[in-house]
């Protein structure tokens, strides 16, 4: 029963912590996605979902049910239309090795943005805006504004509006 009780405890202060600071959401983001744990279901959403809103969850969910739908739809011979790499950054087939930190950008009661500084090496570092939105009593990742420009949900939406069958630009295959 005490272990019960301290699990909770620890649980709630967790949760609480959470709560306070924006800045701390976007850092858990990063750490997991760059350093796991990772997920073997093959899916985006994987360990971060918790740290996500409704909306961007539900986004990815369909992304990855498209992803599937896809696959089945071609020969194959035929490499589908599918996100090859990771979609949480601009640089998506190399996606970031470090988070050299976070500045809070603005905080209201409902809303803040966090500046999140990337880095995949020395002379490749780069800064992206993450929109976060209070749900209950939690801060939790709504959108990544890409510092080269657009976000993420700008680009699964993109993703998810091509056909799976037709050509896009640059492809060869």
């Amino acid at each position: 029963m005490k272990k019960l009780i301290l699990l909770l405890a620890l649980a709630s202060s967790a949760q609480g912590a959470e709560a306070a600071n924006p800045q701390d959401v976007v850092k858990d983001f990063y750490t997991r996605e760059i350093h796991g744990p990772f997920t073997t279901d093959g899916r985006m959403l994987g360990n971060v979902r918790h740290l996500l809103s409704k909306e961007l969850d539900a986004l990815l969910t369909a992304t990855d049910r498209y992803q599937d739908a896809c696959t089945q739809l071609v020969p194959p011979d035929v490499k589908p239309w599918i996100i090859d790499a990771d979609p949480w950054y601009y640089y998506s087939s190399d996606g970031a090795n470090s988070i050299e930190g976070t500045s809070l950008v603005s905080r209201g009661t409902s809303a803040a943005l966090v500046s999140a500084h990337l880095a995949y090496d020395p002379s490749l570092r780069w800064t992206d805006t993450v929109v976060l939105v209070k749900v209950g009593e939690s801060w939790r990742i709504a959108n990544i504004r890409f510092e080269q420009g657009g976000s993420l949900i700008e680009s699964l939406r993109a993703y998810i509006g091509r056909s799976c069958i037709t050509k896009h630009a640059g492809e060869t295959s």
